[in-house]
């Protein structure tokens, strides 16, 4: 629990993902979804801060090996970055579709209207 209350003390980025998470918890339960889709899209919520959690260490691991700035530092803090950009992504896309769904948004029609 320590890293929870530091990573919500010293972390912007944690506490932002998982106050809109929070939000969008609830949200996926007011919305009539599947149980499949509410335990996707919080699942992904949890992963994206366990991802968050991770770039945070690695960016401390780094900057205490070495201060200056080496192309391997750079690489590794990039790629920790890029992990959280890529569960954001899923995170976004899966409610994104969710709620076309619920809306019944007549996705092959949209496509359909653009390759005419």
């Amino acid at each position: 629990m320590q890293g929870y209350w530091t990573a919500m003390r010293t972390e912007a980025a944690f506490r932002q993902e998982f106050v809109i998470g929070l939000f969008l918890f609830g949200l996926s339960f007011y919305l009539p979804f599947s149980l499949a889709v509410r335990l996707l899209l919080n699942s992904l919520w949890l992963l994206l801060l366990a991802a968050e959690l991770f770039n945070t260490a690695i960016e401390a691991v780094v900057d205490l090996v070495t201060p200056e700035w080496h192309a391997l530092a750079k690489r590794a803090k990039d790629m920790a970055a890029c992990a959280v950009l890529l569960v954001l992504t899923a995170l976004f896309a899966c409610w994104t579709f969710a709620l076309l769904h619920y809306l019944e948004f007549d996705l092959d029609a949209f496509v359909h209207y653009f390759h005419r």
